[in-house]
């Protein structure tokens, strides 16, 4: 479930299977939205991936992959927690983030 506020837990993804990964895009908002656009000359400085996640049963780690690219793993418990993974540059480009690659490059967890 992507921007559950508070978290709906019977809403999440479950998958139990390493390896499979699912990824979102995540727009940036307009001046329609409640959250403010970016200005046009903004720049990134960085971009963070959080998610909040439980182990089911047995052990696992939990992966943020962008486009392709993961992260080192974090260790998951058996309780809700949040999960934080911050990039100062795009790790699919190496460069620094631009305002199109923030709509463009699917982002998501991975089970490891």
């Amino acid at each position: 479930m992507v921007d559950s506020v508070p978290p709906d837990v019977t809403k999440y993804v479950h998958d139990p299977t390493v390896g499979d990964i699912d990824h979102y895009l995540h727009t940036i908002p307009t001046a329609q939205n409640a959250v403010r656009p970016f200005p046009a000359s903004a720049s990134i400085y960085g971009v963070q991936h959080t998610m909040f996640a439980e182990l089911a049963s047995g052990v696992g780690s939990l992966v943020s992959d962008v486009n392709g690219t993961p992260s080192a793993g974090q260790a998951l418990t058996t309780s809700f927690g949040f999960y934080t993974f911050p990039y100062a540059t795009n790790p699919s480009t190496g460069s620094p983030w631009s305002q199109t690659d923030v709509p463009t490059t699917p982002i998501g967890p991975k089970v490891a």
